[in-house]
């Protein structure tokens, strides 16, 4: 409830906003990560360095959307958004509620077996610049707990990312961490690193 509250300010004082995962959806491209086609906010999920290219606004995002890529609807009832602004020459953000392609992979399919949920409270941290090379990191938090009769489910992930960006060529990497603890069951434990590039003909 203080995520949705910080939101709604966030939304209030922003001088643009934007709704994306509904376009990238109806378009096929992938709504976790952006699209590698189109100039799109969501992009900034893939390569960090994009910070710098979407200054100054706020996003909000209601719905169902496929989290990992697998076709199907993971999050039914997922709400998340954030903003971003500058300072100087710096570009820096702050994003609630994110569910990334890693995460929701890992918790969805423990969630039968351990009966935890996929991590709600998160929050992912954005600083970049541009110093003739374009550049951003990204710092990824993350918990649920969840009471039941046999005791305390405990769902944690993490994550942290970097990003380059010159003329038409782009860089990424990151790695993202997840764990389940249920309460009648062995703690889990998985990792994903990510490593990438693009180039625009």
């Amino acid at each position: 409830m203080k995520h949705l509250l910080l939101v709604t300010l966030l939304l209030t004082i922003a001088g643009t906003a934007n709704a994306t995962r509904s376009r990238m959806n109806s378009l096929g491209q992938d709504p976790a990560r952006g699209s590698f086609y189109l100039d799109d906010n969501r992009n900034i999920f893939r390569n960090t360095a994009d910070v710098n290219r979407f200054r100054n606004f706020a996003t909000f995002e209601v719905g169902g959307y496929d989290a990992d890529g697998d076709s199907g609807a993971d999050l039914a009832n997922s709400t998340e958004g954030g903003y971003f602004s500058e300072v100087g020459d710096f570009a820096w953000g702050v994003y609630l509620g994110r569910t990334a392609p890693g995460a929701a992979g890992f918790a969805n399919s423990l969630l039968e077996a351990a009966t935890a949920t996929a991590p709600e409270g998160t929050m992912d941290l954005y600083f970049g610049g541009d110093a003739g090379i374009e550049w951003g990191v990204n710092l990824r938090i993350g918990m649920t707990k969840q009471e039941t009769t046999d005791g305390e489910n405990k769902t944690n992930t993490w994550g942290v990312n970097a990003g380059i960006r010159t003329g038409d060529l782009g860089v990424y990497a990151g790695y993202a961490g997840d764990s389940i603890e249920p309460a009648t069951n062995t703690e889990w434990k998985a990792g994903l690193f990510t490593v990438g590039a693009t180039y625009a003909l």
